[in-house]
């Protein structure tokens, strides 16, 4: 009987020692979610939203510039007719010079010389023109320069300031030089090593349209209805609104016949 009352008073000792993995796993997460919940409070459905930032109004006024910054866009509205007079480089892409005959305008009025490109229809009028090879230069800064190197007419002689002219030329093709005119001839004075990197040859525009920022709308002579003509050879005007532009060539940047006065 003893023995029996024990075994029974024992049995839930057996139980609480070893009890159902199972169970207790259950029980366990319980706890652990009902700890975690306690800890956190509830969060409502109309929690408020974080506030907006004081300065999204103002990021609202900017536009995208698709086109780039407009300040380190870089635009050319004229461009210079002459030798230069600082360092310079000879753009070396044949495109960037051409063959054409010029007629140089000196007046009392003006202040240096002028420049006008003569076509062929019109060189038998103008006997002043001359052959030359309009090159392009550019300075250190990049900024773009015609420079007309002459030539003999037919029939006349080479003189040694033309020749000793394309020589500096031929010397800036590859090099920083600034020429100086010396006792009858023209002498480079090269830059030294990194004076400044090459040029880049990209960058000038089309030779056509440099053309016509640096001649002009008037600086191109077609025929005897030039204005600049008939102003740098007195011939009278023969409307009274003679003077009024024409718009024959005034505005077309990519005439063609700007690629024809030059070859």
């Amino acid at each position: 009987m003893a023995q029996s009352r024990k075994s029974a008073v024992s049995r839930p000792k057996l139980v609480a020692e070893n009890p159902d993995p199972t169970t207790g796993q259950l029980e366990q997460h319980e706890q652990l979610e009902h700890s975690g919940q306690a800890g956190q409070p509830e969060q409502s459905a109309d929690a408020p939203t974080e506030p907006q930032s004081d300065t999204d109004d103002i990021e609202a006024l900017w536009e995208d510039d698709e086109l780039g910054d407009p300040l380190t866009t870089t635009h050319i509205h004229q461009i210079p007719i002459g030798k230069p007079k600082d360092f310079f480089w000879v753009c070396p892409d044949r495109k960037y010079r051409k063959k054409t005959w010029v007629y140089v305008h000196r007046s009392e009025n003006v202040v240096g010389e002028q420049y006008f490109i003569v076509t062929k229809a019109m060189r038998a009028k103008v006997p002043l023109s001359r052959p030359c090879t309009l090159v392009t230069v550019v300075d250190r800064a990049g900024a773009p320069r015609i420079w007309p190197l002459w030539s003999p007419r037919p029939g006349e002689n080479d003189n040694n300031a033309w020749i000793t002219a394309r020589s500096v030329a031929r010397e800036a093709l590859t090099n920083w030089v600034r020429i100086a005119y010396v006792s009858g001839r023209n002498e480079s004075i090269a830059a030294d090593k990194g004076y400044a990197p090459a040029p880049d040859s990209s960058k000038p525009p089309a030779l056509n349209k440099m053309i016509r920022l640096a001649f002009g709308p008037e600086g191109i002579w077609h025929d005897e209805e030039n204005r600049a003509y008939r102003s740098c050879f007195g011939k009278a005007a023969k409307e009274p609104d003679d003077l009024a532009s024409d718009g024959e060539h005034d505005d077309d940047e990519d005439d063609p016949n700007v690629e024809d006065a030059v070859s």
